[in-house]
């Protein structure tokens, strides 16, 4: 029974100490409220709100891209939604109330542990009271590879009744040197385009730059270099090269995967221009050679990727 009667004490802390509204308003800042390793713990605290974090990676060591072009709209529609909501009532329903929070890696990273984070940015929303169970959440922003700010703006509108898209619609912030860039830039590649004609029509024409260019282009996309650009893949892990499945994969795959695109180019340009005679057939023995050689890799190498996959050259 005493058992009993000490938890009452801790129970009436925990909800004395819950965040109010009022006071999430109070604490925020250019319409954010900023969470830190130091208080975390009590401003996730949800009382009567609803609260949307971020979780991001702004860190140039950390090397994330997502994070580093969605946190200037995450702050632009806080800034919008803390202006729309200036000077109005607050809302009867505990469920209509917003605050939109924000936390950076390098500044709380007890709590992205906490999380179990694996990765970044993230965004959840928490209904009121839920904020403590902090890997409850109640719904998740999928980030999406296009327009993330209409997405954002519209998942918002979601999980919060009564809150209108148009509370959300910012202007985006366009510099002087923005506008006065392209222009210029405009202008003098017509210049130079004017003057130097003659020898931009040869350039144009010139049929092995292009199709070098090709080559190149080919080799980039086969090889996989775009799926690293836009995943960040690692280099390698433990000295694997290759990692199985098609989902996903090394940086140094592409690079191997690459090389031997660009070797058998090589080999099969010089069997097409290989000559007559001893020398010519050498040339095309050894051409030939190299070519089934660097099949029989491209094939093993792809069934590391599809261990099923039952075909070899050798």
């Amino acid at each position: 029974m005493r058992g009993l009667l000490g938890l009452f004490p801790l129970l009436f802390a925990s909800l004395a100490w819950a965040l109010t509204y009022e006071e999430a308003l109070s604490l925020t800042k250019n319409g954010m409220l900023h969470l830190t390793e130091e208080n975390y713990h009590s401003y996730i605290k949800n009382n009567d709100f609803n609260l949307v974090v971020l979780l991001t990676a702004t860190d140039p060591r950390i090397k994330c891209k997502l994070c580093v072009e969605f946190e200037p709209i995450y702050k632009q529609v806080a800034a919008k939604y803390a202006e729309s909501i200036t000077g109005e009532p607050i809302p009867a329903d505990e469920t209509s109330r917003l605050i939109l929070a924000h936390s950076e890696y390098t500044e709380a990273r007890t709590y992205f542990t906490d999380l179990g984070l694996t990765s970044v940015p993230k965004v959840y929303h928490y209904a009121p009271g839920l904020g403590p169970k902090m890997t409850q959440f109640s719904n998740d922003f999928m980030f999406m590879t296009e327009d993330n700010v209409e997405a954002f703006q519209r998942w918002l509108t979601e999980v919060t009744p009564g809150l209108a898209i148009s509370d959300l619609k910012f202007m985006p912030k366009m510099s002087i040197g923005s506008i006065l860039t392209p222009v210029f830039s405009i202008f003098a590649i017509g210049a130079i385009a004017y003057y130097k004609s003659n020898f931009f029509l040869k350039l144009f024409g010139f049929k092995k730059l292009w199709q070098t260019l090709s080559l190149i282009l080919i080799l980039i996309f086969v090889s996989g270099q775009m799926y690293n650009q836009i995943r960040g893949a690692a280099s390698n892990k433990n000295g694997d090269y290759f990692q199985v499945g098609h989902n996903t994969q090394f940086a140094i795959e592409s690079q191997v995967i690459g090389s031997i695109y660009l070797f058998l180019t090589i080999s099969l340009l010089t069997l097409l221009h290989a000559k007559s005679g001893k020398v010519g057939m050498l040339v095309v023995i050894f051409a030939c050679g190299l070519s089934i050689g660097l099949f029989s890799g491209l094939i093993n190498a792809y069934s590391i990727k599809s261990p099923g996959y039952p075909f070899r050259v050798f």
